[in-house]
């Protein structure tokens, strides 16, 4: 707010106290045709649409006027005006706010506990119930991706919430999240659960191999068995180099506006011919989704 308009409503205030009449000549609070500050311009007081407020009415405009300052943040609190112009402030006590509140109608608080795996497990190692730690995980990358967007996002908090549902959802033996570093033009691990950890680092620089094409194309890929020739001749040197127990794995890749930007990689010492479910894979991917939700937020 600029000095005119300060003066025309410390003016106006003054005459509002003594119960005296605001002139409509009062600068600043006429339409006017020079260069002046004009309360009728300001966020909410819009020339020729204000009900019942004329250029011959200026105390209804002044009031309004006031009402739209403190709305664009020209006063700083409700209780600043009422203190300045000696109003009398409307008091709503917090327990009788609370009183009005039926306590039958409120819901209970979002459950972030983590489902503790089932011992009973399938062949290759999946937990019975795989379905409610993939559920459990997803709600809480979701509280933790809403607590990040109001305090700062913290996107390590995602990865994390989202590699360890993996990890102990599914049973896997590791399962790791790599971020690609655009500086130095490699994909390297970000976050890992398991033993030993998935610590990996390759070149982004793509190659014809099977994890470069499964990112170019963004395409997700469960390998059941990847001791197969034809699986195997089209791994990149660094899995064998990496990954020498490995005979099974899941590679999901991270891409935003068609630019892969990570991936998830989880592995298994055994044969794995079943793979995902239907129900498991649409989990997997709304977990994915999580962080690249946190990563479009920064």
């Amino acid at each position: 707010m600029t000095g005119l308009a300060v003066s025309a409503l410390t003016y106006c205030a003054e005459l509002c106290a003594k119960g005296l009449p605001i002139p409509s000549s009062t600068p600043g609070l006429t339409h006017g045709n020079g260069d002046g500050d004009h309360l009728h311009h300001h966020p909410g007081i819009a020339p020729g649409n204000t009900p019942g407020i004329t250029d011959a009415d200026p105390t209804k405009m002044f009031a309004i006027s006031l009402r739209a300052l403190e709305k664009s943040g020209y006063l700083e609190s409700t209780r600043e005006m009422e203190d300045a112009f000696g109003l009398t402030p409307i008091s709503v006590p917090r327990l009788s706010a609370e009183a009005a509140l039926p306590a039958e109608a409120e819901l209970a608080p979002l459950a972030t506990t983590p489902v503790v795996a089932d011992v009973v497990r399938d062949t290759v190692g999946r937990p019975a119930n795989a379905r409610e730690i993939l559920l459990s995980g997803l709600t809480e990358a979701s509280e933790s991706l809403a607590q990040g967007l109001q305090g700062g996002n913290d996107l390590n908090s995602v990865i994390r919430v989202v590699v360890e549902a993996m990890y102990r959802g599914l049973g896997y033996a590791r399962t790791a999240f790599l971020l690609r570093d655009p500086a130095a033009n490699v994909f390297r691990t970000r976050a890992t659960f398991g033993d030993p950890p998935l610590k990996l680092t390759f070149s982004a620089q793509y190659t014809p191999d099977l994890v470069h094409a499964a990112l170019a194309h963004a395409t997700d890929l469960h390998i059941a068995d990847c001791e197969t020739e034809k699986i195997k001749s089209r791994m990149p040197a660094w899995f064998a180099r990496e990954m020498p127990t490995t005979r099974s794995f899941l590679l999901l890749p991270l891409v935003v506006n068609q630019r892969p930007l990570g991936l998830f990689l989880a592995d298994r010492p055994v044969v794995d011919p079943i793979g995902l479910s239907s129900d498991e894979l649409n989990l997997v991917r709304s977990l994915r989704n999580q962080v690249i939700l946190a990563i479009k937020s920064r």
